[in-house]
């Protein structure tokens, strides 16, 4: 069975990791999980059944961009952001002063080619909001994404509609009929309904960013490279470090095995845990205790990865090694509880899965109402079904319960 871990972009909330998850599974991994504060999918599997690319491929189909751990996404979606946000502020310059004055009343279908062209450039930049969308009806597991794609979309194509007919009322020569349906435009929404989901994708990824840098500075504490005395099997290794006559290599600190030796300046990070068997000096374990003041050592005590040795010099027996430090084991407790679920996540998900149904049935019934019983008009009744499926995005949802625990281990 192979462990691995790999990046995932275009997570947004719980049923975008139960999509991942979903994906992972159909394609052979044994288990998979998400952390959605770290954009991460760990799956263990057979490698005589999958493969790590049959699994990516599979989170691929499904909507999501599945790259190898050290790649980064962030750059590319701030430039879209930047560039989304320039043209929907250009749109704007244009929408409140026809809205709200008479600025442009001789300029009807300018205006109306001048917004759609603006929207259509937006909805491009964020199109990966209907792939994902689309994709995730097919595989079954609608998301937060299908609520933006349809409340920009409906909102789109609607306005569509009446900028043809404000060309037809145009063409007829019905002048004042063609100003008045042209408010009625809602391209600014459409376009404002991505950009500000965008914006606060953005604000959530520096938040996640920054509480999950302690996770990655401890994982960088690990020394890369230690200095291993060269020594036959079954050698005095006390005899030989306290001779002072010994040949020593620097190796990196995977091929240094358990019961070998390596030596300590002052000044250096320990590479393994190990017991000392010569020599004398003083440690700093606050990277793992917090406790600021000095450890004396001398033979017979314990010395741990990734501290350092303040003054002295130490010939050290290696005891663990890999996984078996009490760094590595530090390390794997806080990953893990970033990976695992709790009780309250599994929840979480739950209700997510039947989400979307609910808000998309309210929407139909909120449009039926102020339709056919209150009688408010089409364009009234559609804009408050947009707004039921806009500001039902269950980002808290999905978010809360990753950030809390991320902010724990943090």
């Amino acid at each position: 069975m192979k462990h691995e871990t790999i990046n995932v972009d275009g997570m947004m909330c719980s049923m975008c990791s139960r999509s991942v998850e979903r994906a992972a599974c159909s394609a052979g991994s044994e288990t998979a999980s998400v952390n959605l504060m770290l954009k991460t999918l760990t799956v263990d599997y057979d490698e005589s059944k999958t493969s790590i690319k049959e699994i990516m491929k599979s989170v691929s189909k499904a909507g999501y961009k599945p790259f190898p751990p050290g790649k980064d996404s962030t750059s590319l979606f701030k430039r879209r952001l930047i560039l989304g946000i320039t043209l929907l502020v250009l749109l704007l310059a244009v929408y409140y002063p026809h809205m709200y004055s008479q600025a442009f009343d001789g300029l009807v279908i300018p205006v109306t080619v001048y917004q759609f062209v603006i929207a259509t450039f937006v909805l491009i930049i964020n199109r990966s909001f209907f792939i994902k969308g689309f994709k995730s009806v097919i595989s079954k597991t609608p998301g937060m994404d299908v609520l933006i794609s349809l409340g920009s979309g409906i909102s789109y194509i609607y306005s569509i509609v009446l900028s043809v007919t404000v060309i037809v009322d145009v063409a007829n020569g019905q002048s004042s009929e063609a100003f008045d349906t042209s408010r009625m435009l809602c391209f600014e929404s459409a376009s404002m309904i991505p950009v500000l989901i965008s914006i606060g994708k953005y604000l959530e990824e520096k938040t996640k960013r920054k509480t999950s840098s302690a996770l990655k500075e401890l994982m960088n504490l690990k020394p890369l490279e230690a200095v291993r005395i060269i020594a036959s099997e079954g050698a005095d290794l006390k005899g030989i470090a306290a001779g002072g006559a010994y040949e020593t290599k620097t190796v990196n600190t995977d091929l240094v095995r358990v019961g070998e030796a390596i030596i300590i300046k002052a000044g250096e990070t320990i590479p393994l845990d190990g017991t000392v068997i010569y020599g004398a000096g003083s440690a700093g374990e606050s990277a793992l205790s917090g406790e600021s003041a000095p450890v004396e050592k001398e033979p017979g005590s314990e010395v741990f990865q990734a501290t350092t040795l303040l003054s002295g010099f130490l010939v050290v027996e290696v005891t663990k090694t890999g996984k078996d430090t009490v760094l590595s084991k530090m390390i794997e407790l806080v990953t893990q509880a970033s990976v695992s679920k709790p009780d309250i996540a599994k929840l979480a998900d739950k209700l997510s899965a039947i989400f979307v149904p609910i808000v998309l049935s309210l929407a139909v019934i909120t449009f039926c109402i102020w339709e056919f019983a209150v009688g408010a008009g089409f364009a009234k009744a559609i804009g408050y079904a947009i707004s039921v499926i806009t500001i039902s995005c269950p980002c808290a949802l999905g978010l809360a319960t990753p950030t809390a625990v991320m902010a724990a281990v943090g």
